[in-house]
C-alpha cells in the first residue's frame, strides 16, 4: 500500500484528521510530508503538527479529534464531551471540546478544556466511533467537578432512565475513587445519598425541562404541582392549566416497579377525570429526546381545551 492509500486510511479513522507523529511511524520523511501538503492531499490545521486530509469535512468530532491528537494518543474524551457519547444531553455544552490527556505530555490548545491525571485505569476507558472515550460512571463522576448540582442531577437521571448505569453501580465508583482534591466523587455521592430518600425524579429537573418546552413552543406557562383536593383526598399535578382543568402528568421512569404506586396513580386520574379535569401523561424520556413532538401533542391538547371551555362559556351566556 502506497503513502497515500496509508494517509487515507488513516483519515477515515479519524475523522478526516492525521497527525505528524502518525506520518512519521508510516515511515514518511520530512520531504514526502512536505509533498503531500504541496499536491493539497493534506491541508494546514489550526492544531500544531495536525493535518486535514483533502475533502474532508470540518465538524465537531474532527475538533475533538484533532484535541486528542495534539494532546498524545493517551488522550481520552472526558467530562461534559463524554456525555453524547452515551446518548446523555445537556444543553449548552454540545461546542464544549473536554478530554483529559497524561501528565507531563499535555499540550495547551486553544478552545479545549484539558484535565491532565498522571493515570486513568484502562477499566475506565473503551472506543467509541475512534476516540477513546470514559465509561459512563467515570464520566457522570468526573462531570461532578464541572456541572452545577442541577445540571449534574439531570444526567444522572438521564442514564438511569437509559439504563447505562445504576444508582448502587455509581456509588460503588463514587466511593471508590474519591480522594483528597477530587470534587468529582462527593458530589455525586451528594446527590446519590439525597436522592435515596425520594421515590421520584427530583421536581427541579422536570419542571425547568418543561418549562423550557413550552416557552418554546409558545404555549401558555403551566401551573407545577398545583394541588386539587377532592373529598379526603389532595393530589399535586406535575403540571397544569387550572382555568381549563386540563393536566400533564410526568412519568420519571419507564415503569413502575411499586404495585401500590401504579394502582394509586390510576385511582388519582379516575378522581381528577371525574371532577372534569383532561389529564395525558408524557414520559421524561419525551420530554428530554423527543421535546419538538411532545411540545406539539401539549399544544394541541391545550388548544382543544381552550376550544372546548370557550365553547361552554358561549352557551352558559346564551342560557342566562
Amino acid at each position: 500500500m502506497d503513502l497515500i492509500a496509508l494517509v487515507e486510511a488513516h483519515g477515515r479513522r479519524q475523522h478526516g484528521l492525521v497527525a505528524r507523529t502518525q506520518l512519521q511511524e508510516l515511515g514518511a520523511s520530512r520531504d514526502q510530508v512536505f509533498r503531500l501538503r504541496s499536491r493539497g492531499v493534506l491541508q494546514d490545521t489550526p492544531w500544531r503538527g495536525v493535518y486535514r486530509c483533502v475533502g474532508a469535512p470540518e465538524t465537531r468530532h474532527q475538533h475533538l479529534m484533532a484535541a486528542c491528537l495534539v494532546n498524545g494518543r493517551a488522550t481520552v474524551v472526558s467530562h461534559r464531551s463524554a456525555l453524547a457519547f452515551h446518548g446523555l444531553h445537556l444543553p449548552g455544552v454540545e461546542e464544549i471540546i473536554e478530554v483529559t490527556a497524561p501528565r507531563p505530555a499535555s499540550a495547551r490548545t486553544d478552545g479545549v478544556i484539558v484535565h491532565r491525571a498522571w493515570r486513568l485505569d484502562p477499566f475506565f476507558v473503551h472506543e467509541r466511533d475512534g476516540f477513546l472515550v470514559t465509561r459512563i460512571d467515570r464520566t457522570l463522576i468526573d462531570c461532578g467537578a464541572v456541572l452545577a448540582p442541577a445540571e449534574l442531577a439531570e444526567v444522572i437521571e438521564q442514564s438511569f432512565v437509559r439504563k447505562r448505569t445504576t444508582p448502587s453501580r455509581l456509588m460503588h465508583w463514587a466511593c471508590t475513587l474519591d480522594a483528597p482534591r477530587r470534587l468529582g466523587p462527593p458530589a455525586v455521592r451528594a446527590y446519590l445519598e439525597t436522592r435515596a430518600m425520594q421515590t421520584t425524579l427530583p421536581d427541579s429537573i422536570l419542571e425547568v425541562r418543561a418549562a423550557d418546552l413550552c416557552r418554546e413552543a409558545g404555549i401558555p406557562e403551566p401551573v407545577f404541582q398545583f394541588e386539587v383536593t377532592i373529598g379526603d383526598r389532595t393530589y399535586r399535578i406535575d403540571m397544569s392549566w387550572p382555568e381549563i382543568m386540563f393536566a400533564v402528568e410526568v412519568e420519571g421512569w419507564e415503569f413502575h416497579t411499586d404495585l401500590w404506586q401504579w394502582e394509586y396513580d390510576r385511582i388519582r386520574r379516575s378522581d381528577l377525570e371525574l371532577l372534569g379535569w383532561r389529564v395525558i401523561q408524557v414520559t421524561y424520556r419525551q420530554v428530554v429526546d423527543h421535546p419538538r413532538e411532545t411540545a406539539a401533542t401539549i399544544r394541541r391538547h391545550v388548544e382543544r381545551r381552550q376550544t372546548e371551555w370557550a365553547a361552554l362559556a358561549a352557551m352558559h351566556s346564551l342560557g342566562a
